[in-house]
């Protein structure tokens, strides 16, 4: 797919968060990172929090509205994987200060 000069490119990562009802806040964050999946579109089960080299660096089991601490000592870009009953169905990016 080809785009004019100009016009920016579409952030799958970004559209998925906008669908699927969950929120995630602050972003970009000091350490601390609000999950609520309350008003999901799917029923979410788990989120993995990645290092940009993928690297595991946290897991957590969701429930309702889930706060995650990311405690990271290094600022730095990290995603947030979300499963359903074991199957990714969306990353959200998250920046730490």
């Amino acid at each position: 797919m080809v785009f004019p000069p100009g016009t920016s490119i579409p952030n799958k990562l970004d559209n998925w968060v906008e669908e699927s009802g969950v929120q995630i806040f602050p972003n970009p964050a000091n350490g601390l990172v609000y999950v609520d999946v309350s008003k999901s579109t799917k029923p979410l089960s788990e989120v993995r929090v990645l290092d940009v080299s993928g690297k595991e660096i946290q897991h957590h089991t969701l429930i309702d509205q889930s706060t995650l601490s990311l405690n990271i000592q290094q600022p730095g870009m990290y995603f947030l994987q979300f499963s359903q009953y074991g199957v990714v169905v969306g990353t959200q990016k998250v920046l730490i200060q």
